[in-house]
């Protein structure tokens, strides 16, 4: 497939879902919402001009936050718990991926990664600390867990970016960011106060942010590569 159409097959999907949800048609959201990660898989693997293990790291995360969106379609807390835990092992295996080998062509400075680490968790501490004080008592650990991983994900890709002064990592910076953004509206709709339309904006966030970190690695790879970005796969 061309990286182009896995691309435009993927706003479509975000579309069609989106529109499902606003116009109160669950059914549309229920077929689309799962297209979206593999999708994103197949852009990924098409347009990467090399393997490796970064590409090898963002697809397991792709395939494990498909499972938690899948998870999650389901009601009650056998669901529920399954899509945080594939979420979970998602946020690890991006960390992972996000402070992974590799060096990059445009060195940044020590002090920008530590500044942008710091408000990544200084941030991540105030949203998990207001939402751990509502949750109820069996999720505490889970949900506490979970934020760890998530904001552990974006002090790595904060870290990383950083230290190349945002040129071939802010766009994965700016994914995970929004990755976290919609985490916070999930856990503060949920557990703390209802949030007008908070599904929708949860929806777009989430899509957003995996669709820049797959942008930002592409456009990291291409700069390290070579090798021509391939036409069809």
């Amino acid at each position: 497939m061309h990286p182009r159409s896995a691309a435009l097959l993927a706003a479509i999907a975000l579309a069609a879902a989106t529109a499902g949800t606003v116009s109160g048609l669950p059914l549309a959201a229920r077929i689309c919402k799962p297209l979206l990660m593999p999708i994103l898989v197949v852009w990924l693997r098409a347009a990467a001009p090399r393997g490796g293990s970064l590409v090898r790291l963002v697809t397991a995360a792709l395939v494990f936050s498909w499972l938690g969106d899948v998870f999650l379609m389901g009601s009650g807390e056998a669901w529920f718990g399954a899509g945080l835990g594939s979420f979970l092992v998602a946020q690890v295996v991006y960390a992972a991926a996000f402070l992974g080998p590799g060096r990059d062509p445009h060195p940044g400075r020590p002090w920008q990664a530590l500044v942008l680490a710091a408000i990544v968790i200084a941030v991540g501490l105030v949203v998990a600390c207001t939402v751990l004080a509502r949750v109820p008592a069996w999720l505490v650990i889970p949900v506490s867990c979970y934020a760890a991983a998530i904001t552990a994900m974006g002090t790595a890709a904060a870290l990383r970016a950083g230290g190349t002064s945002l040129v071939s990592w802010g766009l994965v910076f700016a994914g995970a960011e929004w990755f976290m953004v919609s985490d916070s509206l999930l856990a503060v709709d949920r557990f703390v106060a209802p949030l007008g339309g908070a599904r929708i904006g949860v929806m777009l966030t989430y899509c957003l942010g995996q669709w820049l970190i797959v942008a930002g690695c592409l456009r990291h790879l291409r700069g390290r590569s070579r090798w021509p970005t391939p036409t069809s796969a």
